[in-house]
């Protein structure tokens, strides 16, 4: 989640370099990309009810990555479904 989305083609180091800029974004616990940049200041989110997340993507795209990811998203969601 971004209060100001990066471009499509901005690279990690660009939306670090956005973040170091004052845009705020919301990664994955566990996520540590984001201490490779000295601008960067990562802060823990707790107590938070977990929430629904949505996936976006064009309509035509059908690269290899957006499929993985809605793939490993299929799966994990079932995972989440069969614990709970």
């Amino acid at each position: 989640m971004w209060s100001r989305p990066p471009e499509p083609d901005d690279s990690f180091e660009d939306k670090l370099e956005r973040v170091a800029g004052g845009a705020v974004a919301v990664l994955p616990a566990g996520d540590r990309r984001g201490t490779l940049h000295p601008g960067v200041a990562t802060v823990p989110v707790t107590g938070m009810d977990p929430c629904r997340v949505v996936a976006v993507t064009r309509a035509h795209d059908r690269g290899g990555l957006t499929a993985a990811f809605h793939e490993a998203a299929r799966i994990w969601a079932a995972a989440v479904r069969a614990h709970a």
